[in-house]
């Protein structure tokens, strides 16, 4: 008899929900891979756990599909709301319906703020607060864009945010460039990630046989050049722009004022 294990419940689970709603798994899958990295940098933990950590952190968001379904389009307004209804019914999911029901409170404070968090006696409020640094970084840089600033959230160590989990992601971002490699994997798939990776050793490698000003330069240029894509993607999204902007948000059927 063939047993079913932790991976397969996970896995379909994840793809049941994609169905329903595609954006909070997707979130959580980008989320799930910069925790893995962090905590793999900071080290002290088998790779059973992080696989454990990563299923977690895949649906930290699962009770958003009970209590935020008519809700998730505007992001920065998703994350910034009270959002203790749907951590809530996150844990409930974890404690009773998975298979790792001892991580569930993860779930239930992965949107405290560090301060309170640092008061609470629970052996993987770490991973917790990973995981609320992981979101905001996910959720901003995909709502500012070009805009983002990762360093936008230092005001925030030590208050609402974890200063070593920081400090983590920062040395990640430097060393894996995690950014870059999501965005790759979510347009081209798993395989791009190895292409996208020789891609940024090679580039790396001519940067250094380059002059200094010849690399500002074509930096400048670069950047400038992301307005084409961007401006094609405004272009294209406009109707789903209009077309939400005079939908209601509605939350059990009631308007949200």
């Amino acid at each position: 008899m063939e047993y079913i294990k932790s991976k397969d419940i996970y896995l379909l689970t994840r793809d049941i929900l994609k169905l329903i709603y595609k954006w909070p798994m997707d979130h959580g899958s980008r989320v799930a891979y910069m925790v893995y990295k962090m905590l793999q940098e900071k080290g002290g933990y088998e790779e059973f756990e992080l696989a454990d950590f990563v299923m977690v952190a895949t649906m930290h968001d699962i009770g958003a599909y009970k209590t935020e379904r008519g809700r998730m389009n505007d992001v920065l307004r998703f994350e910034n709301r009270d959002t203790r209804a749907h951590t809530i019914y996150g844990y409930l999911f974890f404690k009773y319906l998975s298979p790792v029901p001892d991580l569930a409170k993860i779930i239930m404070y992965h949107h405290m703020d560090y301060e309170q968090l640092q008061k609470i006696d629970y052996p993987y409020k770490e991973v917790a607060a990973y995981i609320n640094i992981a979101e905001k970084m996910d959720i901003y840089s995909r709502a500012k864009g070009s805009q983002f600033d990762m360093k936008m959230f230092q005001k925030l160590s030590g208050t609402k945010l974890s200063p070593r989990g920081l400090e983590c992601f920062y040395q990640c971002q430097a060393k894996y460039d995690l950014f870059g490699k999501i965005n790759m994997v979510y347009l081209f798939g798993k395989k791009s990630a190895n292409v996208y990776t020789l891609l940024a050793l090679i580039f790396i490698f001519l940067g250094t046989t380059m002059s200094n000003d010849l690399v500002w330069e074509l930096s400048d240029m670069l950047n400038q050049l992301m307005v084409i894509p961007n401006a094609i993607a405004l272009l294209a999204l406009t109707s789903h722009v209009v077309k939400h902007s005079h939908t209601p948000d509605r939350l059990s059927g009631r308007e949200n004022g």
